[in-house]
C-alpha cells in the first residue's frame, strides 16, 4: 500500500468528489473523480499483485472453510470484511501508525484515505454506492474490478500446503486405481494394512521354529552351491 498512498504526496491533485466540500482551487469534480479512479486502480493493482503473507493466507483458508459449511453465499463478503476492515482500510486511514508514512498525514491526505477506504471496501463487498450520491461515479470502477476482486479473494484463501497434499493424494489415488485395473495391487486403508501386519508378525512368531529350520536348510544349500 505504501506506493499507492504516496500518490497524494507525489501528485498535488485533489481527490475530493463531494461538491459540498469543494473549494475554489479544486472545483472540478469531474477531474477529481478521474484522479480518484486512477489512485484506486493503482492501489487495487498493488494489493492483488504483491505476495500475500502466508500466515494470513492460512488464516483466511480456515475462515473460508468455517463459513462455507454454513453460509456459503456470503463467503466472499466475510473474506473481504476480514482483509479490508481489519487490515487495508485501517492502514490507509492511519498510514503513519502502520509504517506506510513516516509523517502524520494532513487533513487533505486523511480525507483522501477515507474516500479510498470507502471505495476499496465497497469493491471488496461487491456493493455499489447508492446513498452517497457523490460516490456513485465510482460504481463503474467497482463493476470493472468486481470479478478480479473475487478471483483474488479466492487465491488468498487457500492453504498452499494443504492444497499440495490434496493434489498428491489425488494423484496417488489415480495411480492406485490404474495399477488396480492392471492387476498390480489394490490400495487398502491404513487400518486394514496395520491389521495385516499384526497378523503376519503373529504368525511368524508362532512358527518361528519352523522358519528357523527352513532358513538353516536354505543357508546350507547356498553354501553347498558356492
Amino acid at each position: 500500500l505504501e506506493e499507492g498512498t504516496e500518490m497524494t504526496l507525489l501528485q498535488p491533485k485533489s481527490f475530493e468528489v463531494d461538491k459540498n466540500k469543494l473549494d475554489g482551487s479544486s472545483h472540478d469534480r469531474f477531474m477529481n473523480t478521474l484522479h480518484l479512479k486512477l489512485a484506486a486502480q493503482t492501489t487495487f493493482h498493488k494489493i492483488v499483485t504483491v505476495p500475500f503473507p502466508p500466515e494470513l493466507k492460512y488464516l483466511l483458508a480456515v475462515v473460508r472453510k468455517k463459513v462455507e459449511k454454513q453460509y456459503e453465499i456470503v463467503t466472499h463478503g466475510v473474506l473481504a470484511n476480514f482483509v479490508f476492515l481489519r487490515f487495508v482500510c485501517l492502514a490507509l486511514t492511519m498510514p503513519n501508525q502502520f509504517g506506510l508514512w513516516k509523517t502524520t498525514p494532513n487533513e487533505k491526505n486523511i480525507r483522501f484515505f477515507v474516500i479510498m477506504s470507502k471505495v476499496l471496501q465497497n469493491l471488496g463487498f461487491g456493493v455499489e454506492f447508492e446513498k452517497e450520491e457523490s460516490m456513485t461515479d465510482m460504481n463503474d470502477f467497482i463493476r470493472e474490478n468486481r470479478d478480479k476482486m473475487i478471483e483474488w479473494l479466492d487465491s488468498v484463501s487457500v492453504d498452499d500446503e494443504e492444497d499440495e497434499e490434496e493434489e498428491d493424494e489425488e494423484k496417488e489415488e489415480q495411480l492406485s486405481r490404474s495399477r488396480s485395473r492392471n492387476g498390480a495391487y489394490i490400495k487398502i486403508s491404513e487400518e486394514v494394512r496395520m491389521n495385516c501386519m499384526k497378523w503376519m508378525f503373529t504368525e511368524m512368531y508362532k512358527n518361528r521354529q519352523v522358519l528357523r529350520r527352513e532358513l538353516e536348510k536354505k543357508m546350507k544349500v547356498d553354501e553347498w552351491r558356492e
